[in-house]
C-alpha cells in the first residue's frame, strides 16, 4: 500500500473513530446523568419511607406540608419534584410545594402561595432572596388573611430579607376584606435578641433571656395583630427552577391524577410520560390509607443531556479517546513502516549481494574456463591469481554482509568507559606506514578529552573505516587531516581528505548499502561499499550524531560522541 493511500486510510479510520468516541461518550454521559437522575428521586422515595411509612407505625405523624420544610437538610434533590397524599376518592389530602406555615399554640394553618402568587410576584421573592446572606433567608413579616371553609385564604403580605441592610416588600394577592391579621413573632424576636455574643457569661445570657422573654409577654399583649410563628418554605429555594416547581404542583390535582397517572400506576409503581417520572406508594397516616404520589422533573434530565455543559464533557471525553487512539494508530503506522523499510533493506540486501558476487563468480569461471580449456598455457599462474583475488574479494564482501547483519539485529549495546583519544592514536599508528608507502601526508591534532561511554571495539571499526576511506581515495603527494576535538558534550572526530569532492546526492546515500561513487576502482582498492552502511548502524545504536560533505578541495567524514 502506498504512502498516500495509508494516510488516506488513517484519516477515515481516525474521523470513524472520533464519531464512534462521541457516540460511546454521548451514551456514557447520558447514562450517567439517568443514574444521577434515579438517585436523586431514589433519595427522595427513601426520605418519605422513613418520615411516613416508618412513623406513621410509630404513632407518629407529621405533616406533608411541614415535613417540606426541612426536606433539603436531610435530602439529595438535584432534580424538582412535588408530592401529595391522595385519598380513595382521588381527593388530594395533603400536598407539598412552596407553603407558608403558621403555628400559634396549637393551632397549626397551611397556606399553599402556589395557588395565589403569580409569576411576577414570584421574581419578587427571588430578587429579594438574592439579597440576603449565607445563614438567614427570606421572612413573612406580616400577613393579612382571612377563612374560607377551614383554609386561610393570603390577602397580602409583607416580606424581609432578614439581613442588614433590611429590605421590604408587599405583596398584595387580594381585592378582599381581611379578617385576620398575623404578624411574624419569631421576626420581632429576632429583632429584640439582636444577635447576642456567644462569648457572653452565664449570668449575662440570664439577664438577656430575662429581657427576650418580657419582650415576648409585651408582643402577646398587643391586640392589633395575631402573633404566631411564619415559616416560609419553598422547593425551589432560588428561583432556577420556578415554572418547572409549579408546572409539577399544577399537574398533582384530583382530575390528572383520576384520568391520567392511577390507570399507568395500577401494575408498576413508577411510570415515565414525557415530561415527568411518576412514583406511587401506599402509606397509613393516623388509621388512614392514602396513595402517596410522587412527581420529578424528567424533562430536567433531558434539559441537562442538551445543555452546552454536558456537549463541551461529551466533546472533550470524545477528543481524549481520539488523541489516544490517534497516538494508537501512530505507534501501529509508526511500527508498520519500521517493518517495512527493515523488510526492504532484507530484500535489498539479498539483491545486493547476489549482484556483487555475481560479478566476482563471473570471473572465476571465465578464468576456470581458460585453465580448463588451456587457452594460453603460459597464462594459467595469471588466470589461478586472478581467481584467487576473486575469492578473497568474495570473502571480504561475504564478512562484511554477516557483520552489518549481526549489527542490525542488536537493540541494546554493553558500553563500557572508552578513551577516544587512545583508540585514535593506535588506529593512527596502524595506518602510517600505509599513509607513507603512498606518499599520503597526515595532519594529526588531538586534544585532551573526557572518557565517553560506548563498545570501543564497534568505535576502534568507525575509526578505521574512516581512515581507510580516505586512504582508498587519496592520490599520492595529497594530504589526509585527522582531529579529535573537545565539545561541551563528549568529543567530536574528524577525518578530511585532499581530493575528489563528492556529488551533492552522493552526500546522503554514501550511507547506503553497497553505494560507492567508482565501482572499478572500489574493486581496485579493495572496497566491499559496506563499510560506511556499518558505520552508520554503529554510531545509531551509540546515539552519536554523524555525517559528511565537501570542504575546500577535499570530503570530510565526522561523528560526534554524547
Amino acid at each position: 500500500m502506498s504512502r498516500k493511500k495509508m494516510n488516506l486510510c488513517l484519516t477515515v479510520l481516525l474521523i470513524a473513530l472520533y464519531l464512534a468516541c462521541l457516540l460511546v461518550s454521548y451514551g456514557s454521559a447520558a447514562n450517567y446523568v439517568e443514574s444521577d437522575f434515579r438517585h436523586s428521586v431514589k433519595s427522595v422515595k427513601d426520605y418519605f419511607e422513613k418520615n411516613y411509612s416508618q412513623k406513621s407505625n410509630e404513632g407518629e405523624y407529621i405533616s406533608l406540608e411541614s415535613i417540606t420544610y426541612d426536606f433539603y437538610t436531610q435530602a439529595e434533590h438535584k432534580y424538582p419534584w412535588q408530592a401529595a397524599f391522595v385519598d380513595s376518592e382521588y381527593q388530594v389530602k395533603e400536598k407539598t410545594g412552596s407553603i407558608l406555615l403558621m403555628y400559634e399554640g396549637s393551632e397549626d394553618l397551611v397556606i399553599h402561595l402556589d395557588d395565589y402568587l403569580t409569576k411576577e410576584q414570584w421574581k419578587k421573592i427571588d430578587e429579594l432572596r438574592a439579597t440576603v446572606g449565607q445563614i438567614n433567608t427570606v421572612q413573612v413579616k406580616e400577613l393579612e388573611y382571612y377563612m374560607k371553609k377551614g383554609k386561610a385564604v393570603p390577602v397580602k403580605m409583607t416580606l424581609v430579607n432578614g439581613t442588614k441592610p433590611e429590605k421590604v416588600i408587599t405583596l398584595k394577592l387580594s381585592n378582599h376584606p381581611a379578617a385576620k391579621y398575623a404578624y411574624n413573632a419569631l421576626y420581632e424576636l429576632d429583632k429584640c435578641k439582636n444577635s447576642p455574643d456567644t462569648n457572653l457569661s452565664d449570668k449575662e445570657k440570664n439577664i438577656e433571656q430575662e429581657i427576650i422573654e418580657k419582650r415576648q409577654n409585651e408582643l402577646r399583649q398587643d391586640k392589633r395583630y395575631q402573633y404566631m410563628q411564619l415559616y416560609l418554605t419553598d422547593l425551589d429555594d432560588g428561583g432556577e427552577h420556578r415554572n418547572v416547581y409549579q408546572n409539577l404542583y399544577q399537574s398533582l390535582n384530583r382530575s390528572n391524577i383520576r384520568n391520567h397517572i392511577a390507570g399507568k400506576l395500577v401494575t408498576d409503581y413508577e411510570y415515565y410520560d414525557n415530561h415527568h417520572y411518576w412514583y406511587t406508594q401506599k402509606l397509613e397516616v393516623n388509621g388512614n390509607v392514602y396513595t402517596m404520589y410522587l412527581a420529578a422533573a424528567y424533562e430536567e434530565r433531558k434539559e441537562v443531556i442538551e445543555s452546552s455543559v454536558f456537549r463541551n464533557s461529551v466533546i472533550t471525553q470524545s477528543l481524549l479517546f481520539l488523541i489516544l487512539g490517534s497516538l494508537m494508530l501512530w505507534l501501529m503506522n509508526f511500527l508498520h513502516i519500521k517493518n517495512r523499510k527493515l523488510e526492504e533493506s532484507r530484500q535489498m540486501l539479498t539483491s545486493a549481494v547476489a549482484h556483487e558476487l555475481k560479478t566476482p563468480l563471473a570471473v572465476i569461471q571465465n578464468q576456470c574456463e581458460c585453465i580448463l580449456e588451456n587457452i594460453a598455457p603460459e597464462k594459467n599462474m595469471d588466470y589461478t591469481r586472478s581467481v584467487y583475488n576473486e575469492t578473497k574479494q568474495m570473502n571480504r564482501l561475504i564478512v562484511s554482509f554477516l557483520q552489518y547483519n549481526r549489527l542490525q539485529k542488536i537493540q541494546h549495546l554493553e558500553k563500557v568507559k572508552c578513551d577516544m583519544r587512545e583508540i585514535v592514536q593506535e588506529e593512527i599508528e596502524k595506518y602510517e606506514d600505509l599513509f607513507e608507502a603512498a606518499g599520503v601526508k597526515c595532519n594529526v591534532s588531538m586534544e585532551e578529552t573526557e572518557q565517553i561511554r560506548g563498545n570501543k571495539e564497534l568505535l576502534t571499526l568507525v575509526i578505521d573505516n574512516y581512515l581507510s576511506n580516505a586512504y582508498k581515495y587519496t592520490e599520492s603527494g595529497r594530504t589526509i587531516t585527522v582531529k579529535l576535538t573537545r565539545e561541551k558534550k563528549g568529543c567530536r572526530f574528524w577525518v578530511w581528505n585532499e581530493g575528489a569532492r563528492l556529488e551533492e546526492e552522493d552526500i546522503t546515500r554514501v550511507w547506503d548499502i553497497l553505494s560507492r561513487q567508482d565501482k572499478s576502482r572500489n574493486r581496485e582498492k579493495g572496497s566491499t561499499g559496506m563499510g560506511l552502511p556499518i558505520c552508520r548502524r554503529i554510531l545509531e545504536l551509540h546515539g552519536f550524531a554523524y555525517g559528511c560533505g565537501n570542504k575546500e578541495n577535499g570530503v570530510e567524514f565526522w561523528f560526534g560522541t554524547n
